[in-house]
């Protein structure tokens, strides 16, 4: 087997190329382009047949319609426009098959020049990442893109129209989907001097595995902030995004993978594209077979100027985030925030969690709660679940399971769970806790009643604690009890 392999390098390498595309570069497809991770490699297509192109907006020129188009070496597609060195910078960069049209493009757009005063500018390079070639061809094709990205960026540091300011690497923030993040990582290896890359879902295959000059890395800027939403392998399940850690801060909401909303298994994921195609053409296949891939563009976008803070917590795992271990925030810079707040973190490191709704009610966010359910002790060994609602002077959550399925419930036992609600509904006053027995015939000698010591919710965004003390209720099936906040000990 190792002496195939061999061979196959032999002979990749020996039918191994080079491009030089002027002042971009020369590109070669060997290592490190080229692995068993990349087992085929080709050669960047010309900057002509990519067609990239970029286009400015501002305040003054919003719209897709009133867009600008910049052109580095070209000062008077400058001098023409409103860009202007005394407002931050901001690069959006899409992925294969999308361009700078898209829908959601012009959605984030608007959603940043909302927030800041701001030079948005967005990359066009749809004619080398069409869905009529090929994948491994549009990967190709990023390297050159990155490289025009930072010919871009370094030419608008030296164009000054109002004076002694200046641009740099240090004065923009690249925000790339999926090869679009990839993308913003060659131009912050060429810069050098990158302020910060925001990767939404970075792209998996042809990049997993390889080496670091080959994807998206936190040396490619000062601070790198990935969103993750895909991340399940994509031979066998189709994921689309790279579930790995590469960046200065990882986040993965609902674990990185099968996004709420979205099919979480491959069968009814082809299933519902071949349905999307038929009913809504590409859009409706891309919409299914894309759909957890996607959402990090929602994410993004909406946390850009929501009340609603994105918080997620460090954990060493999504397990242990929803069993209620990891919502806290021991330190100021232990916790974070996705989408464009996590700058305002800038010292959280690592992997970090949070969960989401599905956006069935228009958001995507969510407030998270620890709740601690106490059996007393002594009581009479029951077996069922617990369900808890809580409720505030802004509302009321829906009810949500506290166990995991019908389980024993044992004396002086505290069950626990992350839980979230769309809404933020304040200080906790009012608790309802309500026990289902179980039917099942293993569980025939289990008492009728669950008995309740005391509840326990923290609010992770506030970090706040309430108590409700039952006083060793009995809670028969299908009862509910309700409770409200005590201040001292049960």
């Amino acid at each position: 087997m190792l002496s195939f392999l061999a061979l196959l390098l032999t002979c990749h390498v020996a039918h191994g190329a080079e491009v030089c595309y002027g002042d971009l570069g020369c590109f070669s497809n060997i290592a490190p382009f080229w692995g068993l991770n990349r087992p085929l490699s080709a050669l960047p297509d010309a900057p002509d047949v990519i067609g990239t192109k970029f286009y400015l907006y501002t305040r003054a020129n919003p719209t897709m319609a009133l867009r600008e188009r910049l052109v580095a070496g070209s000062l008077s597609t400058f001098s023409a426009s409103h860009f202007s060195t005394a407002r931050p910078n901001m690069m959006i960069i899409h992925g294969f098959t999308h361009s700078a049209q898209h829908d959601w493009v012009q959605v984030m757009v608007d959603e940043l020049l909302k927030k800041e005063d701001a030079n948005v500018i967005t990359v066009e390079w749809s004619e080398g990442a069409e869905l009529t070639g090929s994948y491994e061809q549009a990967v190709a094709n990023t390297r050159v893109v990155g490289a025009q990205v930072a010919e871009l960026v370094n030419y608008m540091g030296t164009y000054d129209v109002s004076g002694p300011e200046s641009l740099s690497g240090q004065n923009f923030h690249l925000i790339g989907h999926s090869l679009g993040a990839q993308i913003a990582g060659y131009a912050g290896d060429i810069l050098g001097n990158l302020a910060r890359i925001t990767a939404l879902d970075a792209a998996e295959p042809y990049f997993d595995g390889m080496d670091a000059v080959v994807r998206l890395d936190p040396t490619d800027a000062r601070f790198v902030d990935v969103i993750h939403t895909d991340g399940s392998p994509f031979i066998g399940t189709l994921g689309m995004g790279t579930n790995l850690p590469i960046g200065h801060v990882d986040f993965y909401p609902n674990n990185g993978m099968y996004q709420p909303g979205c099919n979480d298994n491959v069968v009814s994921t082809v299933v519902a594209t071949g349905v999307g195609l038929l009913t809504d053409g590409y859009d409706g296949a891309e919409a299914a077979l894309a759909c957890s891939h996607l959402k990090a563009l929602d994410f993004f976008t909406e946390s850009i100027n929501s009340e609603c803070p994105f918080t997620a917590y460090p954990c060493d795992s999504y397990d242990k985030f929803t069993q209620g271990f990891c919502l806290s925030c021991p330190s100021a810079s232990s916790c974070s925030q996705i989408g464009v707040r996590a700058r305002d973190h800038y010292g959280a490191r690592g992997s970090m969690y949070l969960m989401t709704t599905d956006g069935a009610n228009g958001k995507y966010c969510a407030y998270h709660y620890k709740v601690q359910v106490t059996s007393s002790s002594p009581m009479a060994a029951a077996a069922g679940r617990i369900y808890v609602t809580f409720q505030g002077p802004s509302g009321i959550t829906d009810s949500m399971e506290v166990t995991t399925d019908n389980m024993a419930l044992n004396a002086g036992v505290t069950y626990q769970k992350t839980v979230i609600s769309p809404e933020q509904i304040g200080d906790v006053t009012t608790v309802h806790v309500r026990f289902a027995r179980s039917s099942s015939l293993w569980d025939i000698f289990a008492a009728q009643y669950y008995t309740l010591n005391k509840v326990t919710i923290t609010a992770g965004e506030t970090q706040t604690g309430y108590r409700f003390c039952a006083g060793d209720s009995q809670i028969r099936n299908g009862e509910t009890v309700t409770l409200t906040a005590s201040g001292g000990e049960c």
